[in-house]
């Protein structure tokens, strides 16, 4: 939660918030802790913090993303002792007049290491059931996922005046000095079905 600037730096009568740490910071010293000691903070408590932190930053009325409290207990402590990135997505979806949909997608790393995404495969579910699959949806060659960091990528549905269905996202990468690989996915259902 971010602190509450006195009245006299209020608008409107209402309070505004200073600014608070930036994502990574605020994950990361949770996320060292449970390195350092697994059992000097407990689990629970840690996913607990971590899942605020990213609800404060990506509210679920604003951002799509498949994150559930057990997957993140289950993919952080996989993360921690396997020295692998934990890579979250959380999508945010705009109409544009024209009926376009557009995502921006938030890919966040938890686990405190550094991922590059290469590629990414959108699959579209139409609502008669068929479906439209296209590759490499990354205009840029890579993106670059610091420890703790994130990076936006911008979307849009290629296909004009398709109403109704889901979309799925799934970006590919690689982590390491092996090149081992991480898949994100991240799906929603069109924002005017």
């Amino acid at each position: 939660m971010g602190l509450i600037a006195p009245n006299e730096s209020t608008r409107f009568g209402l309070p505004r918030r200073v600014d608070k740490p930036p994502l990574g910071e605020r994950i990361s010293t949770i996320v060292e802790q449970l390195r350092r000691d697994p059992h000097a903070l407990a689990i629970d408590g840690a996913v607990s913090r971590i899942q605020e932190v990213l609800v404060d930053e990506f509210p679920p009325d604003k951002f799509h993303s498949n994150l559930s409290r057990s997957g993140l207990r289950g993919q952080l402590l996989a993360g921690i002792r396997d020295g692998s990135p934990v890579v979250l997505a959380f999508a945010r979806t705009e109409k544009i007049p024209e009926g376009v949909w557009t995502w921006y997608v938030n890919l966040v790393d938890i686990g405190g290491v550094a991922a590059r995404i290469e590629d990414m495969v959108a699959t579209v579910k139409m609502p008669d059931g068929s479906v439209w699959r296209g590759q490499s949806g990354l205009w840029q060659n890579v993106l670059l996922l610091p420890p703790f960091g994130r990076v936006e990528h911008r979307w849009s549905c290629p296909l004009r005046w398709w109403r109704g269905g889901t979309v799925n996202l799934a970006y590919f990468g690689f982590y390491g000095p092996k090149d081992r690989l991480i898949t994100v996915h991240c799906s929603a259902v069109c924002p005017w079905a």
